[in-house]
């Protein structure tokens, strides 16, 4: 009977799949880009082993974007300067930081590029983790279709024109 509870013991410290998302970014506003979009919603990124997720702060999917199908990945960090009511009353105190992710998809009929704010200088966790994610889903830097920083020049296309 003991070797059955060791072994059930030994089994729950296991780590298993995770069922929902490996990574959860809170504070993330959907600001622009996808169609049918247009209003900011204030929420969650979810990283999975297979896509990265918008969800609203209930917890409810905005949209979804298969890592495979991601092409571009940055992020910004922009100094607001504030509006002239603000410059009023908080003085050198009224410009703030603001930091963005920019995240370019392609799928088979179209191609997207949406804009999120984040906050406490997530940004380059983010798209650092989304990157390596990608990798582990479509390998390295130019298989299935993953973009390089380099442009390839096929022979037929230098002769066309």
């Amino acid at each position: 009977m003991s070797t059955v509870r060791w072994l059930i013991f030994v089994w729950g410290l296991t780590p298993l799949a995770p069922l929902a998302a490996q990574e959860i970014f809170p504070n993330v506003e959907y600001v622009s880009g996808h169609e049918g979009y247009r209003d900011k919603v204030k929420g969650q990124l979810e990283l999975s082993d297979s896509s990265l997720r918008f969800a609203s702060r209930k917890g409810v999917e905005i949209f979804a974007i298969p890592l495979a199908q991601i092409r571009q990945l940055t992020n910004s960090m922009e100094t607001n300067p504030g509006s002239f009511g603000r410059k009023l009353a908080l003085g050198i105190f009224a410009s703030k930081k603001e930091e963005f992710v920019f995240v370019t998809w392609e799928s088979g009929t179209a191609t997207e590029a949406i804009v999120l704010k984040t906050k406490d200088k997530a940004s380059p966790g983010i798209v650092a983790k989304v990157r390596f994610a990608q990798r582990q889903v479509v390998g390295p830097a130019g298989a299935a279709g993953q973009p390089t920083d380099s442009v390839v020049v096929s022979p037929d296309s230098a002769t066309a024109s």
